[in-house]
Order: C-alpha cells, then sequence, then structure tokens
C-alpha cells in the first residue's frame, strides 16, 4: 500500500518539531568555552562548517540540473515542485554556512543548522531504505556519495555541531534592515543563477504544423514502419554522447513513471544509422527506452539538429514540441490521457 503525501508531511512535520525542541533545550543547557584556546578551536571549526556548507550548496547550484532531477526521482513531489525545493534547499543551505561564518545570531542559526541536518539525515534514511544506491548529489558532481557514506557525513557533522554550540557570539547583533537584504540577495542570486525551468520556457506549439516528422511518419513516410501514425506517441531525439541527452532520458523515464504511462508509446530516434531505421533495444545505448538509429542526414533533417528535442505526436500530427528546458510533466500527462 503506497504511502499517501499527507501522512509523509504529519510525520516529518512531527519528527521537525520535537527536533527543534530537542535541540533548543541541549543549546540553552550547554555552557560557554572559558578556555581561550577551547574558543579559538571552536571558532575555527565553526568557520570550517560555514565553508563547508557554502561549497556544498554551490556544489549543488552549479550541478542543479542533476539534483533537480534526483529528488523528482522520488516520485514524491511534481516536476515543477521538484525545481523550486531543489533551489530552497540550496538557499537554505547557504544561509546556514553564512550564518555561521558571520558568528552572529548563534542560537538560531545553530537550531537551523542542526534541524537541517536530521532532515537531511531522514530523507537520505528513506533514500537507503527503498534501495537506492546513486549519488544523493549532496556534493554536487565534485563528490560522488551514496546514501549511505552521506549519512555517515552527517553523523560526523552533527558531531562537530556539539563544540561549535558552544561558542559565544560576536557582540555586535545587525539590525533587521541591514541581515534583510543579506538573505534577500541570496535567495534572488540562487534563481538569478538558475531560474526554474517552468519560469522560463514553454514548449513551443506555433511550429507543428510546419514540423517535418509528420510526412516522415506517415503511412508511405521513410519511418513509416516504425508505425507512429495511429495513436499517441512521445518521440525524442538525443545523441548518445550528450550530457542533457541523457538528463532528458532520466526526466522522460521518471514522468513515465511517477504517471504510470505506456512506456511503448515513447520513441528514441539516434543518429549514426545506416540507410534504414535500425532499432535498438532498451539500455543497449545507455538510454532507458528503445531507441531506432537513423541515417545522419535523416536525423538532421527531422530534428533540426536540436538535441534533445521532444516531439508529442497524436495520430501522426505533431502536437507539441519542446526542449530540454521546456518538457512539461503536466502537458505530456494531459496529452496522453486526453481521449
Amino acid at each position: 500500500m503506497p504511502i499517501k503525501p499527507a501522512a509523509i508531511y504529519f510525520f516529518f512535520r512531527t519528527f521537525v518539531s520535537s527536533h527543534i525542541d530537542t535541540t533548543r533545550f541541549v543549546i540553552s543547557t550547554m555552557r560557554p568555552f572559558t578556555s581561550r584556546t577551547a574558543r579559538l578551536s571552536a571558532l575555527i571549526l565553526k568557520m570550517f562548517l560555514g565553508l563547508f556548507f557554502v561549497v556544498s550548496a554551490w556544489a549543488k547550484l552549479i550541478d542543479i540540473d542533476r539534483f533537480e532531477l534526483y529528488i523528482y526521482s522520488f516520485q514524491l513531489l511534481s516536476l515543477h515542485t521538484s525545481f523550486l525545493t531543489a533551489r530552497m534547499v540550496i538557499v537554505f543551505e547557504l544561509l546556514v554556512g553564512i550564518g555561521l561564518l558571520s558568528n552572529i545570531f548563534n542560537r538560531w542559526v545553530n537550531i537551523c543548522t542542526v534541524t537541517m541536518l536530521a532532515a537531511f539525515t531522514f530523507f537520505l534514511g528513506h533514500a537507503l531504505l527503498i534501495g537506492r544506491t546513486d549519488s544523493c548529489r549532496c556534493m554536487g558532481a565534485w563528490v560522488d556519495l551514496n546514501p549511505a557514506y552521506s549519512l555517515l557525513k552527517n553523523a560526523v557533522l552533527l558531531l562537530l555541531m556539539i563544540p561549535v554550540s558552544r561558542l559565544q557570539p560576536w557582540p555586535w547583533r545587525p539590525r533587521w534592515y541591514i541581515w534583510m537584504p543579506v538573505v534577500s540577495a541570496i535567495v534572488v542570486s540562487v534563481f538569478v543563477r538558475s531560474s526554474p525551468d517552468n519560469w522560463l520556457f514553454r514548449p513551443d506549439t506555433e511550429s507543428r504544423h510546419s514540423h517535418p516528422l509528420s510526412a516522415a511518419v506517415a503511412p508511405d513516410g521513410v519511418l513509416a514502419s516504425l508505425h507512429l501514425y495511429q495513436g499517441r506517441h512521445a518521440v525524442l531525439f538525443l545523441t548518445p554522447g550528450c550530457r542533457y541527452c541523457h538528463l532528458a532520458d532520466m526526466k522522460i523515464t521518471a514522468i513515465q513513471k511517477r504517471n504510470h504511462l505506456d512506456s511503448t508509446a515513447f520513441c528514441y530516434l539516434l543518429p549514426g544509422g545506416s540507410s534504414s531505421p535500425v532499432t535498438l533495444p532498451g539500455g543497449a545505448v545507455s538510454f532507458s527506452h528503445p531507441a531506432v538509429r537513423l541515417p545522419d542526414s535523416l536525423f538532421i533533417r527531422l530534428s533540426g539538429g536540436i538535441r534533445p528535442l521532444l516531439i508529442l505526436l497524436s495520430d501522426g500530427r505533431v502536437s507539441v514540441v519542446s526542449h530540454y528546458r521546456n518538457i512539461d510533466e503536466e502537458q505530456i500527462v494531459t496529452f496522453f490521457r486526453a481521449k
């Protein structure tokens, strides 16, 4: 029996709220350091933790495409919500890192740090329980950590927070009109550096009538043997060595599985074939669905040299043309479920 999102939310809210209360109590009972050497050691350790979180957030940001797909691959959130969640995680981690580096508002920064690590631990524990062994993207593409190693990393960071929590803050406390613009600048910078795809891009419905794929899949066309002129199909133009082609494959496969769409309705077209289309089984060229190799000239003519390129076909007619950035989960699901 699948777990309902409401139940997950209730459990997570209860877990986090109780954790925050416990963290507040533990931090409030810790005595500050009296030794100058201990204070200096704790300060160096705190600077290290702050820098670690800033670097970790930056690594996620520059590898945001894979990070947001990793979140989406758990099939708990929609594609658009995954875009937003990935960026909010980065924003929160950046704020925590900068808060540790500034050594002000210690009580709230310590609570946020421990709560963030607890939330990451909860998420990674869930990934481990369902058998995920792929990289959690915690350090972007720089360090390949599976959930087990990342849980160990979080345990070490939580232990390091014990002496850091005893450190006294600087006597200077900035006013709200100083720290609020800083927080706003961090949020804006993340979304400007990498805006969610659904904010800037929309699927193309203008060039569908003139697209050459309609003639190619017709009963008398060069791709008639693929039988794409009947029913609804998603055709994806890819090349094996293209990074975004593999990301598009991951995105399309996750959409298909999350919404229980018919996998046979998805067709991948690749270049490098002979004079006639050659069908390859799924996984033969590291893609999830079966692929068809086309002659290079035909591939370029049909795709316009653009890849990845997703085209939705309804009875052989092109309905939607999408590039990687404007692949829309809701539109794909609506297309396949339309009567």
